[in-house]
């Protein structure tokens, strides 16, 4: 299961989806809506399937696999650079 590292938080602007992810490090990263819309069903739910669910709620039209294949890439760059974590 995925989750947020320890320390890593979630800061979002209402009024735009947009957001910044702070890890206890210190670094920021700056997220679009949909990396926020990933980050969120991690935070939520745990997991790639929910996130990628979570996007095809917000997206219908979307390619499945595609959507997929995008959720896996922005939670690959947050894993690699320990923003989250796999418990």
């Amino acid at each position: 299961m995925l989750t947020l590292a320890p320390g890593t938080r979630l800061v979002t602007a209402a009024d735009t989806g947009r957001g910044s992810l702070v890890t206890a490090a210190g670094d920021v990263w700056t997220l679009n809506a949909t990396a926020v819309t990933v980050v969120q069903a991690v935070e939520q739910r745990g997991g790639a399937d929910a996130a990628a669910t979570a996007l095809l709620a917000r997206f219908p039209t979307q390619d499945p696999a595609a959507v997929r294949r995008d959720v896996d890439k922005v939670l690959g760059t947050l894993l690699r650079h320990g923003a989250v974590a796999d418990r």
